[in-house]
């Protein structure tokens, strides 16, 4: 890739310049003014490039529009927008939106799920690890959080927050979950074992950086509010039954997978559910039922997206938000359950799949029409919004 020469113009939104349809995708740069009226921008993956810190000047160009000139090592592997994680075979790959694999990277061991925060960092969970990536793939951090991880996100300021837990064999098998919170750095804030029978595996930050948990405990709540500056528990939500991995929208409502329940067994008739969407305050919006569990779900700008165990020959949902979860449901294809999905904010899904023989990722428009197929081994799908 050569040096390119680039234009962009000011957004009066926030004061940053956005370059469009460049070699390494869209680029939206912070931009300043100096003391002597010349204009900077920061390009993140070019520190030190002309100027101090990744600041660089950028100039007006002949026909008056302001342009920057991108080295060809600054674009490496930043045009990314799909990150997926699986086995050891097939730990962390990172894709753009045509389906094109750009890279493949991890840590050999199976990776049981990712997540992608600002500034296109990214992290993912495996064994009693979290690795934290920047936008390029370089390393970040890596933290030992001394029991396994199932689940991983970031709050708004790059705080990253991993849940997980242990099964302790002694007598009574008992488990405890744990919730950690590091900052941007890599250095733990806090970190919180929330209840004696509960292994953590979904977690997502809302607006306030407060934390929503889920997980294993069929005997009392199962969906959990942390506040996100201690940890100290702020409430609780019971779906039934187990909680798998949940996702949260722009205006906090959160949607939660799990093992399909019922809170009265003893209704005529019995009325279950199987993907729940809570308000902020984790009071019940809506739920519905898919007829099984469901595994995972994520949300775009209209619907809500959720896979889980095969039924009736459908076993990928698109849930109308605006319409108490109204569910169209779809085959993958997938023997059984799915185990991954995300969508981006235009409604196109990304889900899990078993084709012939082989493990796929499908990309989906919002109409639930298959657009393309490519060959990964997903435990986990995040995309960069």
């Amino acid at each position: 890739m050569a040096d390119q020469n680039i234009v962009g113009c000011l957004r009066q939104s926030d004061g940053k310049v956005i370059f469009t349809d460049t070699e390494c995708g869209d680029l939206v740069m912070p931009a300043c003014i100096n003391a002597s009226g010349e204009v900077y921008v920061y390009h993140e993956n070019c520190d030190g490039f002309e100027g101090s810190d990744g600041w660089y000047q950028a100039c007006l160009n002949e026909s008056g529009q302001l342009q920057i000139t991108i080295p060809d090592d600054c674009c490496t592997l930043t045009a990314w927008t799909i990150i997926t994680c699986g086995t050891p075979a097939s730990p962390v790959h990172r894709w753009d939106d045509d389906g094109n694999e750009l890279d493949s990277l991890g840590p050999g061991y199976e990776v049981r799920n990712c997540a992608v925060g600002p500034g296109g960092k990214f992290a993912f969970v495996a064994n009693d690890y979290v690795w934290v990536r920047n936008v390029d793939g370089s390393e970040d951090w890596t933290a030992d959080c001394h029991d396994p991880t199932y689940g991983v996100c970031f709050d708004s300021n790059g705080n990253v927050v991993v849940v997980g837990g242990r099964l302790m064999y002694v007598s009574n098998n008992a488990v405890y979950g744990n919730v950690l919170k590091f900052n941007s750095s890599g250095a733990l804030l806090w970190k919180t074992k929330l209840h004696a029978d509960t292994i953590m595996k979904g977690v997502v930050c809302d607006s306030n950086r407060d934390v929503i948990v889920t997980g294993d405990d069929a005997d009392s709540d199962s969906v959990w509010k942390l506040d996100g500056s201690d940890g100290s528990e702020l409430d609780a939500y019971n779906t039934g039954d187990d909680t798998r991995r949940i996702a949260i929208d722009g205006s906090d409502n959160v949607y939660v997978t799990g093992e399909r329940a019922t809170l009265d067994p003893e209704a005529e008739p019995v009325v279950y559910s199987s993907i729940w969407c809570l308000d902020s305050n984790l009071d019940l919006n809506w739920s519905v039922d898919t007829g099984d569990d469901t595994a995972d779900v994520d949300v775009g700008s209209s619907y809500a997206f959720v896979v889980g165990d095969k039924v009736g020959g459908e076993n990928l949902w698109r849930l109308d938000i605006a319409d108490g979860g109204n569910i169209t449901g779809i085959d993958t294809p997938r023997t059984n359950s799915p185990a991954a999905v995300a969508a981006d904010g235009s409604d196109n899904v990304y889900a899990d799949a078993y084709v012939t023989g082989a493990y796929k990722m499908r990309k989906f428009n919002s109409a639930l029409t298959l657009q393309w197929t490519v060959g990964a081994r997903c435990l986990g799908i995040a995309y960069r919004k």
